[in-house]
């Protein structure tokens, strides 16, 4: 509200020369606002995801997409809540599928959804992930990783049609979401 105050009274002021510079000031203080917002619910999901209140942190996570749908941080740490704690491999894959729209790099994702498919017991849709990864080039600076998720998709491949408890992830245990400083987003 206070925000659309301040634009009012800088476009009430503008003349018509300086209408287009009214507009500029007016939506970066409209962005301002909805960054601030943002910056609010991303802040309360973390300590709630970390004090363990985890439907509250995902309410959170939810609150920042729909103010910026393609921040990748919040997609990221919801598949994690999802996946992690609260036992929605469903949802889980919704978001890490959004997150490798979103950066079709971000290694982690990538296997965070292979592993959920695997959860599943989908072996197909497991192995799809890691060589859509490789495709998209997300380990091609990571040539350890990138073997890794070879080795993994040959190991996928040699378990056939195997389902259920044989086909958990072979991968290494969950990792938290990522760090304030590993995207641009915040």
């Amino acid at each position: 509200m206070m925000a659309h105050l301040r634009c009012s009274s800088i476009l009430g002021a503008a003349s018509r020369a300086g209408l287009r510079a009214a507009l500029v000031a007016c939506l970066a203080v409209l962005w301002t606002g909805c960054k601030s917002e943002r910056s609010k619910h991303y802040e309360a999901a973390k300590r709630f995801r970390d004090q363990g209140q985890f439907e509250k942190a995902v309410e959170e996570f939810n609150a920042v997409i729909a103010l910026e749908p393609n921040h990748i941080k919040s997609h990221y740490s919801l598949a994690c809540v999802y996946r992690d704690d609260l036992d929605n491999p469903e949802k889980a894959i919704e978001h890490f599928r959004r997150v490798v729209e979103i950066d079709p790099q971000y290694a982690k994702a990538w296997r965070k959804l292979s592993e959920c498919y695997q959860a599943r017991g989908n072996q197909e849709a497991a192995i799809k992930a890691l060589q859509d990864a490789l495709t998209a080039g997300a380990f091609d600076d990571k040539p350890d990783e990138k073997e890794d998720v070879q080795h993994q998709i040959q190991l996928l491949l040699d378990k056939g049609g195997e389902t259920g408890a044989a086909s958990a992830p072979t991968t290494r245990a969950a990792t938290p979401p990522p760090a304030d400083d590993e995207t641009s987003q915040e």
